[in-house]
């Protein structure tokens, strides 16, 4: 079992790791007894970074574990510490991305009572939020980007709440709570600008694709 210590705290992005399992196969995977490395899901993308002298160039959730997948083995032993480092400029973009999704979800299921957040892939250059509902008719990007725009004036503090590893949930301003394990900026300003690219209906569903500068 990998203890899953970025939900703890998202902040440590370097310190001193140990391996527990190097699994040689199409993909080289490395364990550890705790990780700081983000593994991809709730429509976030994984960390990367290096573990000793190897690249992680992807992370991901294996039942109890967290696979770090790494581009060789060398030198690398069961047992040993070593070293980590994750990627911060890449860490902040895909934080920056995930709290932009909360956001849009919050703002829009706060005024349109009808919608309901369904899905959110927050991948840069693709990101995304689904809807299901009854969508209002008036409903349109420039109302989206507007209602946004109102919320980041406010510049409202983001919190992560409850226990880490039961009950964690992410809080922005005076919206409701929301199951999550991902990881976000501070408060609204660190996002940057959130740019609205689209806001229509398609295939029963109410999407509202954005990017951020």
């Amino acid at each position: 079992m990998t203890k899953k210590s970025y939900l703890m705290d998202s902040s440590i992005l370097s310190g001193n790791c140990t391996i527990t399992d190097i699994i040689e196969g199409e993909n080289i995977v490395i364990r550890l007894s705790e990780t700081f490395f983000y593994p991809q899901g709730g429509g976030q993308k994984s960390d990367i970074g290096t573990i000793g002298n190897v690249n992680v160039i992807k992370v991901m959730h294996s039942e109890n574990f967290v696979d770090h997948i790494v581009d060789k083995s060398d030198g690398l032993k069961i047992g040993n510490n070593y070293d980590f480092e994750i990627n911060q400029d890449h860490r902040n973009l895909q934080t920056r991305y995930h709290t932009a999704g909360h956001l849009i979800a919050s703002v829009i299921e706060n005024k349109f009572s009808e919608l309901t957040a369904l899905a959110g892939h927050q991948w840069p250059g693709e990101a995304r939020v689904e809807f299901e509902g009854n969508v209002p008719k008036d409903l349109s990007l420039e109302i989206v980007q507007t209602l946004i725009n109102e919320e980041f004036e406010s510049n409202l503090v983001v919190e992560v709440q409850g226990d880490p590893f039961s009950s964690r949930k992410v809080k922005i301003g005076g919206f409701n709570s929301i199951p999550c394990g991902g990881t976000h900026v501070k408060q609204l300003k660190d996002i940057g600008l959130l740019i609205i690219d689209s806001a229509k209906e398609k295939k029963g569903r109410f999407r509202v694709s954005y990017h951020l500068d």
